[in-house]
């Protein structure tokens, strides 16, 4: 998937006067999933050691790997 394509549409209507407010609203939205091909796809991969400080937050490529391997 490389993206979603939405739309949406609300409509509000009400009256005020001397503070007091009556408001109606009525909405409606949609939205589609974008699939493309993905052979031409890339990814860079930088390779840290466990304490290093940039390796906070780093995924684990065992786990990646084996998450799409099957």
């Amino acid at each position: 998937m490389v993206g979603v394509i939405g739309s949406g549409n609300t409509n509000v209507s009400g009256t005020y006067g001397r503070g007091y407010m009556n408001a109606n609203a009525n909405s409606f939205g949609s939205a589609s999933a974008v699939r493309a091909p993905t052979a031409a796809a890339a990814v860079t991969v930088i390779m840290f050691r466990a304490n290093e400080p940039g390796a906070q937050g780093a995924f684990e490529a065992q786990q990646v790997l084996a998450q799409y391997s099957q």
